[in-house]
């Protein structure tokens, strides 16, 4: 009976775990926002495809274009809101 399958196992996990790609602050916020904005105008159908280090997204939506355009707009004006605040203290 063999028992290094467990060591095994966790091995690999850890090495998944460190190579796990880490995301642009800009990355982190489209993601963020497209699920709020989503949730926000109950654009169900909108789907974040992928999200470039710059933070540029493509998106599809199943049906109509229309879910789509109601996520980037939302995202949009929150995006000018944040910049008409400028930015934050820490």
């Amino acid at each position: 009976m063999r028992t290094d399958g467990p060591l095994l196992v966790s091995g690999a996990l850890f090495l998944l775990a460190a190579c796990a790609p880490k995301f642009t602050p800009q990355q982190e916020w489209v993601m963020d926002n497209f699920e709020s904005c989503k949730a926000e105008t109950k654009s169900w159908n909108a789907q974040l495809d992928r999200v470039e280090a710059d933070g540029r997204m493509h998106i599809s939506s199943a049906q109509t274009v229309t879910d789509a355009n109601r996520v980037v707009d939302c995202m949009k004006a929150r995006l000018q809101r944040e910049r008409e605040k400028g930015p934050q203290p820490k």
